[in-house]
């Protein structure tokens, strides 16, 4: 990714653990990887137009519309919603029953050619996953949607309401580079510490997802998103410049949604990609390169690349400018709230990212722990997956 001193990533050209993503599966996409964490290799061309079927054909069988309109009723935002999904997937496939699990499995491998490469724990997520966006039609009062070609198609249709005719390439591959992005990032203690535990006590997967989201929807994690989205439309709404609002925010004691980073500091700690650090970042000029945060400088060379020029990206883009000298690098919490924006997606929807992108991780960890023979083991918080 970072050859002498700059950053070159175009779409296609991702990269997990440290491979191109060329090399991986050939082509730029969420369900290749999901694949790959779910499978421990490289799956085949069949099985990813396999698994696009899984994730987009019409489940109703397993969870009915009237269903859906059920879960649909529960108030809140994203994460009301998410953890309603769950416990009603988890309560009527998964909890305790491997008999149930395996017979989800079967259902959803049928005519597929799957039958035997899943491990039956993750039986039910395969079900969320082609569940979640029709949820969202649901909730928006329309029918839900069961001709897409792939999942990220079914996402637009479903959840952003966007026909097919109406799609444009450009936000299809910025949502899938987004999802990507934070897929390859790998999980960092607060995404996984809750999760591994409930997993290592032999929880059921979906039991220890909700130990997931509970971290996740704070907002000093992607709870942030929301706050980023927030400060975005209020500097719209008072015409402000990006410096003056994140001055005030400083002056008033607050911290800034979607700066500071555990793992990928506000400073430029890597500048200029050598051994030196340089504290002192109101020295440096600007460029988007900079960013520690490898997820939002792969997502600011997508947009580049793709010449994308969202209204509230473009913002985004400039508030990462204007705050370099006061509070140092973006995260990715910045960078998501402009994209969320610019399809649609509002406050509420702030973990419906995050929880699609980091499905495929949370998989192999369950699978991780629990095989493994000293249950309930203490995990030391510094830990990194």
């Amino acid at each position: 990714m970072i050859a002498d001193g700059e950053t070159y990533v175009e779409p296609g050209q991702l990269y997990y653990q440290g491979v191109s993503l060329d090399k991986v599966v050939g082509k730029l996409s969420y369900v290749p990887f999901y694949l790959h964490c779910s499978l421990g290799h490289n799956a085949s061309p069949e099985q990813l137009v396999q698994f696009e079927r899984v994730f987009t054909m019409d489940a109703t069988q397993f969870i009915s519309e009237s269903e859906l309109h059920y879960i649909a009723q529960v108030k809140g935002g994203s994460y009301s919603k998410l953890t309603a999904l769950i416990n009603y997937i988890g309560g009527k496939f998964e909890t305790g029953i491997l008999k149930q699990r395996m017979g989800v499995l079967r259902e959803l491998n049928k005519d597929l050619g799957l039958d035997g490469i899943l491990d039956p724990a993750l039986a039910t997520v395969p079900l969320i996953l082609n569940t979640l966006p029709k949820l969202y039609a649901v909730i928006d009062g329309r029918k839900p949607d069961h001709q897409a070609a792939t999942f990220i198609e079914s996402f637009f249709i479903n959840v952003l309401g966007r026909i097919p005719n109406e799609f444009s390439n450009k936000e299809l591959i910025a949502w899938d580079t987004y999802l990507v992005s934070l897929c390859v990032h790998g999980l960092t203690s607060p995404s996984y510490h809750g999760f591994r535990v409930s997993a290592n006590t032999r929880a059921p997967f979906t039991t220890a997802l909700q130990a997931w989201l509970t971290a996740a929807a704070g907002d000093l994690h992607f709870g942030a998103i929301g706050g980023a989205i927030y400060d975005l439309c209020e500097v719209e709404r008072r015409g402000i410049t990006h410096r003056e609002h994140i001055q005030a925010i400083l002056d008033n004691g607050f911290r800034v949604s979607g700066y500071g980073h555990r793992m990928h500091p506000r400073l430029l700690a890597n500048y200029p990609h050598g051994s030196k650090t340089i504290k002192n970042h109101q020295s440096i000029p600007y460029q988007e390169n900079l960013q520690t945060d490898p997820r939002v400088r792969i997502n600011f060379a997508c947009w580049r690349e793709l010449d994308y020029q969202g209204k509230y990206i473009q913002m985004t883009r400039q508030r990462a400018k204007e705050a370099f000298t006061l509070v140092g690098c973006a995260n990715v919490d910045t960078m998501a709230a402009g994209l969320y924006l610019d399809l649609g997606l509002k406050q509420e929807h702030t973990l419906l990212g995050p929880f699609i992108a980091r499905l495929p991780h949370l998989m192999k960890i369950y699978v991780e722990e629990a095989s493994k023979t000293r249950p309930n083991k203490y995990i030391g918080l510094k830990e990194r997956e």
